[in-house]
C-alpha cells in the first residue's frame, strides 16, 4: 500500500495508475522510471509492463555508459549547504541560499527534470526501513552528488509532512568506484586498479596481490581493453574524471 505521502502526492498531480521499472546493468542499479497515467485513462496493461521489463536492461547498459560522459553545465553557485524542504505536496518550501544557487542552475540547463528527481527521492521514504533515503546523480557541473532524505520532525516528535533532502559532494573514492562499475570491470581488476591509483608498479602489486607479475600485465591489458585507454596514466586520469 502506498504511503500517504505519496498517494498525496499522486492525488494533487491527478496520478490514477503508475508503473515503475529498475534499469540494471552489471549487477547495479543505473536508473529507475514511473510512468503515470491520470485517472481518465486505463491501468497498464500486461503487455505494456512486459515491453518495459524487456527494454529495462537496454536502458541500464546505456545509463552505464552515459555515466562516463562529462556534463555540461553551469557554474556552482554560492557555496555553502544544499539543504530543501519539500512539503506534503511536493512543493519547494524552504531552501538554503546554496541551494537557491543549485536550484536556479538546474532549471537554466534542465527546465523540471530536478524537481522530478528530488520528488522521486522524498518519495522513496515509505518504503525505507531506516526512515531515510539516499540516491546518486551527476548535477549540471559534472560532478557526483548525493541526494540525501528523511522527514522533517516537530520537536515533540510529530510529523510535518515535509521532508528534509540535503545535497552532498560523493567523496573521490566512491566516484572511483562507481567509474570501476560502469566500465564493468571485476573484483580482481578493481583490486588492480585501486593499487595503480596509488602508483604502485607491476611488481609492487603482484606483491600485494599475491599474483605473478605477468598476471598483473594481462590484467592490465584488460582493464585498459575495457575502459579504452592506453596507459596506467591515461587509465588514472579517466577513473579520476580529469
Amino acid at each position: 500500500m502506498r504511503s500517504r505521502r505519496v498517494n498525496e502526492l499522486y492525488t494533487s498531480m491527478g496520478v490514477a495508475f503508475d508503473l515503475r521499472a529498475s534499469f540494471v546493468s552489471g549487477g547495479a542499479c543505473w536508473g529507475v522510471a514511473g510512468l503515470m497515467r491520470g485517472s481518465g485513462g486505463s491501468d497498464f496493461s500486461a503487455a505494456e509492463a512486459g515491453f518495459l521489463a524487456s527494454v529495462a536492461p537496454l536502458i541500464g547498459t546505456a545509463l552505464r555508459t552515459a555515466s562516463r560522459s562529462v556534463l555540461p553545465g553551469a557554474g556552482g553557485g554560492s557555496g555553502g549547504p544544499v539543504v530543501i524542504v519539500l512539503g506534503a505536496g511536493g512543493d519547494f518550501t524552504g531552501v538554503t541560499p546554496a541551494a537557491c544557487d543549485w536550484l536556479e542552475a538546474w532549471q537554466a540547463v534542465r527546465p523540471g527534470w530536478l524537481g522530478v528527481a528530488l520528488r522521486g527521492v522524498a518519495a522513496t521514504l515509505s518504503g525505507s526501513a531506516t526512515g531515510a533515503a539516499h540516491a546518486r546523480m551527476r548535477d549540471v557541473t559534472g560532478a557526483w552528488v548525493a541526494l540525501r532524505a528523511a522527514p522533517l520532525m516537530d520537536l515533540d516528535g510529530s510529523s510535518t509532512e515535509r521532508v528534509l533532502i540535503t545535497v552532498e559532494p560523493v567523496p573521490a573514492d566512491e566516484v572511483i568506484g562507481i567509474m570501476m562499475s560502469s566500465y564493468a570491470l571485476t573484483s580482481r581488476e578493481r583490486q588492480v586498479c585501486a593499487e595503480v591509483l596509488t602508483g604502485q608498479s607491476t611488481s609492487e602489486i603482484a606483491d600485494v596481490l599475491h599474483l605473478s607479475a605477468y598476471t598483473v600485465q594481462d590484467y592490465l591489458k584488460s582493464i585498459f581493453a575495457k575502459v579504452g585507454v592506453r596507459s596506467r596514466n591515461e587509465l588514472v586520469s579517466r577513473l579520476r574524471g580529469s
